[in-house]
């Protein structure tokens, strides 16, 4: 039986995609979105132990709150209808993508939080502090709610968007897709740098990192291999029966 209209949290390291792909969703198949709300970053448990916080949450459709990843198995235990949409992204290009927003925001909140990967010092060790923690609780997830996580890789996505945009709506959440995606394919969100390579695309981190960066970050590289080689069989899972 294929599940119907389940509400979805989108989640993710931050910097990972999670901004483009829940807009998309949400747009296909006009729903209505919990886009980051500000006392996620402070108080993201809030979402299930504050009752004004829960009351909001049930408002929308899905959210999009990349700080609620590592407590994703709390929101799943919390709400029995809902699933996770987890988007698994290149280490070095989200790290590469922080990178770019301390230089643009320099006093940037995340700062406050140095579980989410940037830091004033050590920046490449509490980056990779923050990614394994990240890796352990979709590790995790992936355990326990199997046929409630559908991982998206992003680099997969960046190539097939108007594809995973079905399988994550329909096949996956059970959302009747209303509107036209034949575009998808080509709407970007955020700015687009001038680079040689697209801002939003894989390897990024080719441009923005010296070689020095990659040999510091290449244990994350490996668990990132690693997690999409575990996160395989779920990369496709359909809702089931």
């Amino acid at each position: 039986m294929r599940l119907a209209n389940r509400k979805s949290l989108f989640t993710g390291m931050h910097r990972s995609g999670t901004s483009v792909v829940s807009n998309l969703a949400c747009y296909a198949c006009k729903k209505v979105l919990l886009d980051d709300p500000v006392w996620a970053v402070q108080s993201p448990t809030a979402a299930f132990e504050n009752s004004n916080d829960i009351s909001e949450f049930l408002r929308y459709d899905a959210w999009k709150v990349p700080r609620l990843a590592p407590f994703a198995d709390r929101v799943l235990s919390f709400y029995e209808d809902s699933a996770v949409v987890w988007i698994l992204r290149d280490p070095l290009d989200v790290y590469s993508s922080i990178l770019e927003r301390y230089r643009i925001f320099p006093k940037t909140s995340m700062l406050q939080f140095p579980e989410l990967g940037i830091s004033e010092g050590r920046r490449e060790e509490v980056f990779s502090e923050a990614f394994k923690r990240y890796a352990d609780a979709l590790i995790e997830l992936l355990s326990r709610f199997p046929d409630r996580v559908f991982v998206v890789v992003y680099e997969d996505f960046f190539r097939q968007k108007t594809e995973f945009i079905r399988e994550v709506c329909e096949e996956f959440l059970g959302w009747n897709i209303s509107r036209c995606i034949t575009d998808v394919q080509n709407i970007q969100y955020g700015p687009i740098r001038h680079k040689a390579s697209n801002v939003k695309g894989p390897g990024r981190k080719y441009c923005d990192l010296d070689m020095e960066t990659h040999k510091k970050l290449c244990d994350i590289e490996k668990l990132y291999e690693d997690i999409v080689d575990i996160a395989g069989s779920k990369i496709k899972t359909k809702s089931p029966s």
